[in-house]
C-alpha cells in the first residue's frame, strides 16, 4: 500500500514539474513569437508612400488603381487617377494582433502611412479612429478588421471616412 501511495506521489510530482517546464517553454515560445512579430511588422511604410501622397515606390506591381509592393504581400495601396494614395490596407491574417498586447505595433503600423505629426483626435467606434495632421491640414481614418477573437487581422488607413 505504501508503495502505491509513494508511486502516486512521485507521479504527481513529476507531472507538476513537467507542466511547469511546459509553461516556461510556452512563455519562451510566446516571447520569441512576439519578437518575430515585431521584426516582421517593423516600419514597413515609406515616408513618401503615405495617404494623400503620390505612390513613389519603384518595386510595385500594379493592377489598375491597386498596387502591391513586390517584396511585401501584406500591403495594398489603393490609388486615385493621379496615382495619389487614397487607402492603404495592411493584412495580419497570418498573425493577428491583440489591441492590448500589441498596441505599439498597431500604432506604428497606422502611423507608417500618415504624416509624422498626425495625432489621434477621436475614436468613432471601437474599430474606427480619426487622426489629424497639422502639417498637411488633413484627417486620416484608421479602421480595423477584427477576427472572432477580437484580434486585428487588418488595418485600413484612409483619406475617406
Amino acid at each position: 500500500m505504501k508503495f502505491f501511495i509513494t508511486l502516486i506521489i512521485a507521479c504527481v510530482l513529476i507531472f507538476t514539474a513537467c507542466s511547469k517546464n511546459e509553461e516556461k517553454n510556452q512563455n519562451n515560445s510566446s516571447n520569441e513569437s512576439k519578437k518575430q512579430l515585431e521584426s516582421d511588422y517593423k516600419v514597413r511604410g515609406s515616408s513618401n508612400n503615405i495617404v494623400y501622397n503620390k505612390l513613389n515606390d519603384k518595386n510595385i506591381k500594379r493592377k489598375g488603381s491597386i498596387a502591391y509592393p513586390s517584396n511585401d504581400n501584406t500591403t495594398t495601396y489603393f490609388l486615385n487617377n493621379d496615382d495619389e494614395i487614397i487607402h492603404v490596407k495592411r493584412s495580419f491574417n497570418h498573425y493577428p494582433l491583440d489591441f492590448k498586447n500589441d498596441k505599439s505595433i498597431i500604432d506604428q503600423q497606422v502611423h507608417d502611412y500618415m504624416e509624422k505629426d498626425a495625432t489621434l483626435k477621436k475614436i468613432d467606434k471601437s474599430n474606427i479612429r480619426t487622426y489629424y495632421s497639422t502639417k498637411s491640414n488633413k484627417n486620416y481614418y484608421a479602421s480595423f478588421d477584427l477576427n472572432t477573437d477580437g484580434k486585428v487581422t487588418g488595418i485600413l488607413i484612409s483619406s475617406q471616412k
